[in-house]
């Protein structure tokens, strides 16, 4: 069910779906995704999601945090050389909410294991 919300989000947010959308997952989370997001940070738990967003915005200007992981997959694709930028993302394995939280992000996601970051 995760995936599919999350699916859902990325072809709304690539096609320009209009803005607010509604979310609420199978435990009971719910949030209103207002207009979109400027500064996107992804936590642990969902490291192919920074590649699928960068495909499908022809960019990586909206992305600001991103998993090791993620990088390092990233870092062996043709990503780095159609995408430069995003090479300055922020990277890491922190679930430090004050260092992420500087960030400033419009849309914070993380896995449901991560859900102490999240809420």
């Amino acid at each position: 069910m995760r995936i599919f919300i999350i699916s859902v989000f990325l072809c709304a947010y690539a096609l320009g779906t209009p803005f607010p959308i509604y979310y609420k997952d199978d435990k009971g989370y719910s949030t209103i995704i207002v207009k979109k997001p400027e500064r996107i940070v992804i936590a642990g738990g969902l490291w192919p999601l920074p590649s699928a967003i960068i495909m499908l915005e022809g960019s990586a200007k909206h992305l600001v945090y991103m998993p090791k992981a993620s990088k390092n997959v990233i870092e062996h694709t043709f990503l780095p050389t159609i995408f430069p930028e995003v090479d300055s993302v922020k990277f890491g394995d922190s679930e430090n909410i004050e260092e992420l939280l500087r960030l400033k992000p419009d849309l914070f996601m993380c896995h449901d294991a991560n859900i102490k970051v999240g809420q």
